[in-house]
């Protein structure tokens, strides 16, 4: 194949004509766009699918036959913000070429999408050596690798998918990224336009939601029209039926279970792989991840996957199976043997030796957080700058949320603000990137104050739809829990909180509520003014007024 490769020095000289040479041959797969040219031209546009800033860009020009003649090459590189970025005017001279290579400089690139547009105009002759003119026009779009790093400031995040048209009102309002969902599929994600393209044409940063909630969130994850818990209604049944149902007791899927931990590992590898030039904000590996559901209290894992594990926890322990007999007051006389307390067993024990049952709670602490640190893995081992992250934290209790364990498990955390969570994991983790949720529905009234929003609208619920209040903790070490006061929804003329979101227990009184804003919310004018006076007593926290992005209207 004989390829010209157009440079910059020939360009720039007045008159001056391409020399053809033999280069090698460059595989250049998938452009993203379709190409704009005639029907009758047959020239192919090559960019990269997409470029990383650390190469060389180059896209091909390629005749549908060899060409030979005299001519010009326009080229017009733009980006989504409708800039121009470059404009070059090429002459050609053309002996039986196949292959243009047309060298574009990298750091011009200010967007991740571009537009590259070509106009050819060349005089030459034909095999029977009669005069021929051709000219085509051809245009394609390529992604550029972001450059900065994205958690160096705040970032506002849309939680739930918008349309190209949506997305370019968001951006207006001030939101930054929005969302990609997955879709568990085995097979490799290749993420096109259908998801990425509405982020992309408004040059938004995105995250993947949502990759593993099967595992991660199997007892709370929305299925059709089931209730989000179902599954974990029908486990209740069970045991109500009978307590000795040991089904009732075992995890599906087990934490321990090495058949899904290789799967999950496959699949966020591959999700990564293919979303890694697109450089998401983080990688959510479940929402309301738990144990059971959310963090309630439940006597998993019985599972044999689960004993095996914890049986080999404990020998690292107890040193010694003399030992374990000991402080469980037990008589095992193999390890294979050693089997913990349920809860209905330790409460019906005369002596109150509870070691056992409490020895079994902390085991599965252990075994959430080695699951997620295992998701974790995974995904740095398929991008080493990847942040991986959970949604939904709860609070610090039951379901695994050890947060001295949990809090180093994952690069982000977005957590609901209750029971000093965002105090506890700040201290086990400064560095932990902290993403915070506001949430409303419709026409509603709000509260805020110190960042945090909670919508009061009749007939719906706070955190309905939600965006994320994204701050990283090593950027303000400084930051003054005191000035993070949270804002519960108050339940009119009462006085006392609600719960804002599923599983969050609710609060006795609403001392952390700002005396000047009334139980029955704020106006929206008067929120305006208290987000922004509450901005500057503390700098560290980022707010919006969240009613206003998640109207119908922009849909």
């Amino acid at each position: 194949m004989r390829r010209h490769h157009l440079n910059r020095a020939t360009n720039d000289r007045l008159g001056g004509f391409v020399a053809a040479r033999l280069a090698r041959t460059t595989v250049l797969s998938l452009a993203l766009g379709i190409p704009l040219g005639g029907a009758a031209a047959a020239d192919q546009l090559v960019p990269p699918e997409v470029v990383t800033r650390t190469r060389p860009l180059e896209a091909a020009y390629r005749f549908d036959k060899p060409a030979t003649g005299r001519g010009f090459l326009d080229i017009e590189w733009s980006d989504v913000d409708g800039r121009v970025v470059e404009q070059r005017h090429l002459p050609l001279d053309l002996a039986g070429a196949s292959e243009l290579t047309l060298p574009l400089d990298i750091t011009r690139a200010v967007t991740m999408k571009n537009r590259i547009a070509t106009h050819l105009s060349l005089d030459g002759v034909d095999q029977s050596g009669g005069a021929v003119h051709r000219e085509d026009d051809e245009a394609r779009s390529f992604v550029v690798e972001p450059s900065d790093n994205p958690w160096s400031d705040f970032q506002i995040i849309m939680w739930q998918p918008n349309s190209q048209v949506g997305y370019a009102a968001l951006k207006r309002l001030g939101i930054t990224a929005g969302m990609v969902e997955s879709d568990h599929r085995a097979e490799r994600r290749t993420y096109l336009s259908d998801e990425l393209d509405p982020l992309l044409a408004n040059d938004l940063r995105c995250y993947l939601e949502n990759i593993a909630t099967d595992f991660y969130s199997p007892y709370h994850r929305w299925s059709g029209n089931l209730p989000v818990n179902w599954k974990f209604l029908e486990v209740k049944k069970r045991y109500r039926e009978n307590p000795l149902d040991p089904s009732a007791l075992i995890r599906e899927p087990s934490l321990t279970d090495r058949g899904w931990l290789q799967n999950v590992h496959d699949r966020l590898s591959r999700d990564v792989r293919a979303l890694q030039p697109y450089r998401p904000l983080y990688y959510n590996l479940g929402d309301e991840t738990g144990i059971a559901d959310l963090s309630a209290f439940w006597d998993f894992d019985f599972s044999e996957t689960s004993l095996t594990a914890m049986r080999d926890w404990l020998k690292e322990r107890y040193g010694s199976l003399t030992a374990l007999n000991r402080e469980w007051a037990s008589k095992f006389d193999r390890w294979e043997q050693v089997t913990p307390m349920t809860t209905r067993e330790a409460m019906q024990r005369p002596d109150h030796n509870f070691s056992a049952w409490a020895d079994f709670k902390e085991w599965m602490d252990v075994a959430f957080a080695r699951a997620v640190t295992a998701g974790t893995e995974a995904i740095h081992q398929a991008d080493p700058h990847a942040v991986a992250a959970i949604e939904g934290a709860q609070i610090p209790g039951w379901g695994g949320y050890d947060y001295s364990r949990l809090a180093a498990s994952v690069d982000a955390m977005e957590l609901y603000d209750f029971g000093d969570s965002v105090e506890i994991v700040r201290s086990f983790n400064p560095r932990l990137i902290m993403l915070l949720t506001s949430g409303d529905a419709g026409h509603s009234r709000s509260t805020a104050f110190g960042g945090r929003c909670c919508a009061e609208s009749a007939g719906s619920s706070c955190g309905t739809k939600k965006t994320s209040l994204s701050t990283r903790a090593a950027t303000s070490p400084n930051a003054d829990a005191r000035q993070r006061p949270i804002s519960p929804s108050c339940e009119a003329g009462s006085g006392r909180c609600l719960s804002t979101a599923a599983g969050i227990p609710t609060r006795s009184a609403c001392s952390t509520r700002p005396p000047a804003c009334a139980c029955n919310g704020c106006s929206t004018a008067e929120l305006r003014e208290r987000t922004g006076a509450a901005a500057t007593r503390a700098p560290n926290i980022r707010m919006m007024r969240s009613e206003r992005v998640l109207g119908t209207s922009l849909a």
